[in-house]
């Protein structure tokens, strides 16, 4: 079983009119996109044997970073892979060694959306835009067959994937969120652990306080004078503070008696 991946080149820079289409580099935007593809390609655990790309500066800065993350065994510069036909890419094809079972192909179109189209078999040539559609810049196409290298024909792989850097990005998202929620997850079941081992001291924590609060209920009341009865010694000495005044007091704390007499005399 063969793979073969079909990278189109991020997006390059128009800022240089005066420079030579061979030597233009990646935008910003195009640099972006080439560390997407390569942070892709880490994640889709795609390790081609072989990698292929043209010598056009601006496939070669899509190359850096996805060499970074994929450590590809070999890679060969192809002067003849630049702005060609798809039917001189198939030459290179035939060409390649059967050891390399997995091959990566970075170079421009419209040679390379051609190739797609011509590879595809009629049930999954539907998945690639059709000829004067859109294969984006940072596109990829990607094949598998049965067979060597130099017996591949027209419409003879399997299209088993088509994706875009617009894509590659919303997955990169998706599994980071889903990382994410794992984490979160697995912090919560960490603190749901802790707090369990915390209850029983919590719980004794609250019987200790409930206990408090029942012993304060249980202890004896404050002592009490009746001063309603003018036998009492209080009773008479607020009648002879103020003899015109009517006395209700009724059962009364030593306080009570201070604070309406105004006397520290009883203490």
């Amino acid at each position: 079983m063969k793979t073969l991946h079909l990278l189109r080149h991020a997006k390059s820079s128009w800022k240089h009119a005066d420079i030579d289409d061979h030597e233009r580099p990646l935008s910003k935007r195009g640099r972006q996109t080439a560390k997407t593809i390569a942070a892709y390609l880490r994640r889709a655990k795609i390790a081609p044997k072989l990698v292929i790309c043209s010598t056009a500066v601006r496939a070669r800065q899509t190359l850096d970073p996805i060499a970074k993350a994929i450590k590809p065994p070999k890679v060969i510069l192809e002067r003849e892979i630049y702005e060609v036909a798809h039917e001189k890419i198939w030459k290179h094809l035939w060409k390649l060694p059967e050891s390399a079972d997995c091959v990566l192909l970075i170079g421009h179109n419209p040679g390379l959306h051609d190739l797609a189209l011509a590879l595809a078999d009629a049930d999954s040539a539907k998945l690639v835009p059709p000829r004067g559609g859109k294969f984006p810049t940072g596109a990829m196409a990607s094949f598998r067959f049965d067979g060597a290298w130099k017996a591949v024909q027209p419409h003879s792989a399997v299209l088993f994937s088509y994706t875009t850097p617009k894509a590659m990005k919303k997955e990169g998202r998706s599994m980071t969120t889903e990382r994410t929620v794992k984490l979160v997850a697995k912090a919560n079941k960490k603190v749901s652990k802790a707090t369990a081992a915390l209850r029983p001291a919590r719980q004794a924590a609250e019987a200790k306080k409930i206990a408090g609060k029942a012993a304060l209920v249980t202890q004896p009341a404050k002592e009490t004078i009746d001063y309603s009865a003018p036998s009492d010694l209080a009773g008479w000495i607020c009648q002879a503070i103020h003899p015109h005044r009517a006395w209700d007091l009724g059962p009364t704390t030593k306080a009570d008696v201070l604070s309406v007499t105004g006397s520290s005399a009883i203490r």
